[in-house]
């Protein structure tokens, strides 16, 4: 149990730093890009937009970057998408190896999962 223990603290560790790069370090910085995210599909929803301060951190991008507020949301909406992305292919790791572990009932066998494991993780980091 305590090699298997390691071997979920070696995983979940290495996780983290693939994952660093995702996050910001604002505070509530995830929760603030989900929010975007949500207007972004509202904003998208619309046929017109006649009140476009409904939607303010939309509208903010807009103005920041020169565009309309169409495309600031377009723009917003693929970045959200290949941010989730990118965070999924993490957490299928997670999950495969972490069943791979628990399962195993040979420690010899931890050895050659971790193996496995950095040999996917180390092609997901340099992506």
């Amino acid at each position: 149990i305590a090699e298997q223990a390691a071997a979920l603290d070696y995983i979940s560790l290495r996780l983290y730093n693939h994952r660093r790069y995702l996050w910001n370090d604002q505070l509530l910085q995830p929760t603030v890009y989900h929010m975007k995210y949500l207007s972004a599909q509202e904003v998208l929803a619309q046929d017109t937009i006649t009140n476009p301060e409904r939607w303010p951190l939309i509208l903010d991008y807009a103005t920041l970057t020169d565009q309309s507020i169409v495309e600031a949301a377009k723009e917003i909406v693929f970045q959200y998408r290949l941010w989730e992305t990118r965070i999924s292919n993490t957490e299928v790791l997670r999950i495969r190896f972490t069943r791979q572990i628990q399962k195993t009932q040979d420690i010899l066998e931890l050895s050659t999962i971790i193996k496995k494991f950095n040999a996917e993780s180390d092609l997901y980091a340099k992506m």
